[in-house]
């Protein structure tokens, strides 16, 4: 077959995060890179672009409130247009969620509908043309793609790279640095780890031990290479990871304590309001709520709920409140400080990220059935 009547053959599909600086960029510099490629096979050829689908990625959607994927469709497929793109893929924004709306899909395809007839944004060509920031952009996102290529020959080319393993820990590396920072906050993802609506239970369910969330390996199936080749058949296969899906699993196990008293103790102290801060944004994305009291109430108020999260800044301190939180009896004892060696205490360091501390909350509580 010739260079032609392959290219002929060729399509390429795309999926699209919320980032609208790097999402076009993305299109265009897929564009320079296939130009590049063909010149250095035969530089006296001119050939067609492939045309360019894009859809949304999943890998950021929510299951638990999708009405916010719809606005995260809005940004995929604006950056769709702008870059360049031949086509948009709609999804129903509400995939991640077993309780499925009808009008979803029908909602979804009136994005590119919008964006087209009202907002006329396919009616002017190539609008980053000339601008520094996309151009930067481009010009670094071609240059990072160029020298991953060019390490994947090294490797001997992607069958070899996913034979031996290589490019599937590539890939988790960085899927793994992408959920820390969603796990951290560092990456918001709205009404995932942060502006998390409470007043909508979208995913209620007769049975609360069932979970409401599709994986998103039930939708997308991982690659494999050819089955057909027995040198291939054991290589591990490509995983698409969900950044929503640990919080948004943690916030499931939390609704099942909805009804568990949580009392907070704040004791003044150096390091304590850090920990307070952190304890309050957890409780914050879990949807836990709790009653915060002083040292002064602890014989009056603890005896009434089922967990105490102890703030102090003093080990001395804290081991004298344990101790008297631990002789009331029936309740659980979390410290977000020091730690001691009761077996009251789930100890967490002093870097703890806030899913950390809500692993933690979460575990507490359901310690106390």
């Amino acid at each position: 077959m010739s260079l032609e009547a392959a290219v002929q053959k060729l399509s390429f599909g795309l999926s699209l995060g919320t980032d609208v600086l790097v999402e076009p960029a993305k299109i265009i510099a897929l564009k320079l890179l296939f130009k590049k490629l063909i010149e250095l096979i035969d530089a006296d050829i001119t050939l067609e672009l492939p045309p360019i689908y894009a859809m949304p990625s999943l890998r950021v959607d929510s299951g638990r409130q999708p009405w916010n994927n719809l606005i995260r469709n809005v940004l995929m497929c604006s950056s769709a247009i702008v870059g360049g793109a031949q086509g948009f893929k709609c999804i129903p924004y509400d995939v991640l969620n077993k309780n499925k709306q009808p009008s979803a899909l029908r909602e979804s395809t009136n994005v590119p509908l919008l964006l087209r007839h009202e907002a006329h944004l396919q009616d002017v060509y190539n609008p980053l043309d000339g601008a520094p920031l996309f151009s930067d952009a481009i010009h670094c996102l071609s240059q990072q793609a160029w020298d991953f290529f060019k390490e994947l020959e090294k490797k001997g080319g992607v069958f070899e790279a996913v034979r031996t393993g290589w490019l599937q820990l590539e890939l988790l590396r960085q899927s793994e640095e992408s959920t820390n920072k969603v796990k951290s906050l560092e990456h918001v993802l709205i009404g995932v780890n942060e502006f998390v609506d409470k007043r909508f239970d979208y995913h209620s369910l007769d049975n609360k031990e069932s979970s409401s969330l599709v994986a998103l390996e039930d939708i997308i199936d991982p690659l494999f290479l050819d089955k057909t080749d027995d040198e291939y058949m054991s290589v591990q296969p490509l995983i698409i990871t969900s950044l929503t899906n640990d919080w948004e699993t943690l916030q499931e196990r939390a609704d099942r304590y909805k009804n568990k008293k949580l009392i907070v103790i704040k004791v003044p102290s150096p390091g304590a309001e850090k920990k307070m801060r952190l304890l309050v944004k957890s409780l914050s994305v879990l949807g836990c709520h709790h009653t915060t009291i002083e040292e002064t109430q602890i014989t009056d108020q603890v005896a009434s709920g089922d967990a105490v999260v102890l703030i102090v800044g003093d080990a001395q301190k804290e081991t004298v409140l344990l101790t008297e939180i631990k002789a009331i009896g029936g309740v659980k004892a979390l410290s977000l400080i020091t730690g001691t060696a009761s077996e009251a205490v789930y100890y967490l360091r002093e870097e703890s990220t806030p899913f950390e501390v809500g692993e933690k909350i979460v575990e507490m509580l359901g310690s106390t059935q």
